[in-house]
């Protein structure tokens, strides 16, 4: 591990606008783990038109059946991003590995002030984002980046 630096950026997206889209889903990916034990996903919706929403939830490929499959924390729920509702906008992130959720709930997870999550799991070796748009006539600007981290 010593070859490798403890932390590094990972650009996924620059302020791209998306088009003028309604109802569509994107996947991000697919991003391998590498040496690393755990990441910080982070997206920044820096404006929106339309009546909008937009969903980015990971998912992760199953050698097992083949298939990608929705990546789940504990509980049985998604590991996501806080879902921007119309009208939101800013910066949000998740951040996923064993102990980054020191305090949290018995699944492991932490919610951070009201739009950023803490999910103490290992991390797939393989993964992407599946993103949703929804809405109609719907415009964003939207930057995302992985931090990968050596913990």
């Amino acid at each position: 591990m010593d070859n490798y630096p403890q932390s590094y950026e990972q650009p996924i997206l620059r302020s791209t606008p998306s088009g003028t889209v309604t109802n569509e889903v994107k996947y991000l990916g697919p991003f391998s783990s590498g040496p690393y034990n755990a990441f910080r996903l982070e997206f920044d919706l820096e404006s929106e038109v339309g009546t909008h929403t937009l969903d980015e939830e990971l998912e992760y490929f199953s050698q097992a059946n083949g298939e990608w499959t929705a990546w789940l924390d504990g509980a049985g729920t998604q590991i996501k991003i806080n879902n921007y509702a119309d009208g939101e906008s800013g910066r949000r992130y998740i951040l996923v590995g064993p102990g980054v959720a020191p305090g949290g709930d018995a699944d492991g997870v932490l919610i951070v002030g009201t739009t950023n999550t803490h999910y103490d799991q290992l991390i797939m070796p393989v993964w992407r984002v599946k993103q949703t748009i929804g809405g109609t006539g719907v415009s964003n600007v939207l930057s995302a980046s992985i931090y990968w981290l050596l913990r």
